[in-house]
């Protein structure tokens, strides 16, 4: 990297330059090139294979797949509504939950369903625009991020898309607990603070509708 900065290129193109170093090093280095960027104000094409990389180094992200670009945009624009499921599962650590669900509209509100056991769970999506009125009755792909999924505490008003589930486990972080519970098909996985729960335990958690994601089955598009 030093060799190529003292040649003061118009643009730069570092090749996974990172890949080597352990994971401290890794952090301190990302600093350091955030601040090497800002001070050249130069053109830096950056290759990484590491979303972290890509996310907290650039201001604009080319996610590739197959020689493919399959998104380009803002690193928050593509972490928030990525264009197809590849990049949806691909960005974001954990990744996006990802599970299938049932279209049926009812007075020009959509809503999806989902088997869950015996039982079926009822999302709703509100609102929609009438030329997304042809996928009633089809099934689809619904993503959302695990810190969008909200705990609901006892006691709280019930509101749309609140329903009572089963801890199977939790990933402690220190800062955070990954919570997984199991919806349709499909593990979930929750991002909560830390000992709002225990395994086993029957809690009650609430999917924002303003926070779904709805995919094509078959071609993993976004639809809306």
């Amino acid at each position: 990297m030093g060799r190529a900065l003292v040649r003061e290129p118009k643009v730069f193109l570092f090749d996974e330059p990172l890949s080597n170093l352990d994971a401290q090093l890794r952090v301190e280095m990302r600093t350091e090139l955030k601040k090497l960027h800002s001070r050249l104000n130069a053109t830096i094409v950056y290759v990484t294979h590491d979303q972290v990389e890509a996310m907290t180094l650039a201001t604009k992200v080319v996610v590739m797949h197959g020689g493919v670009a399959q998104q380009i945009g803002m690193p928050q624009e593509i972490y928030d509504r990525p264009k197809n499921t590849f990049v949806a599962k691909f960005i974001g650590s954990p990744s996006m939950n990802l599970f299938q669900a049932d279209c049926h509209f009812d007075d020009g509100a959509l809503w999806l369903t989902v088997q869950n056991g015996a039982t079926k769970s009822r999302l709703s999506m509100g609102p929609v625009q009438k030329a997304n009125t042809d996928l009633n009755g089809k099934k689809v792909i619904c993503g959302i991020r695990p810190e969008a999924i909200a705990k609901v505490s006892e006691g709280t008003e019930r509101l749309d898309n609140t329903f009572n589930v089963e801890v199977a486990f939790i990933e402690p972080t220190g800062s955070d607990d990954l919570v997984v519970f199991q919806l349709g098909d499909s593990d979930v996985l929750a991002r909560f603070d830390p000992n709002l729960c225990k395994s086993g335990e029957r809690i009650s958690v609430r999917l924002p509708p303003e926070k779904l994601l709805v995919y094509d089955v078959d071609s993993g598009e976004l639809l809306f």
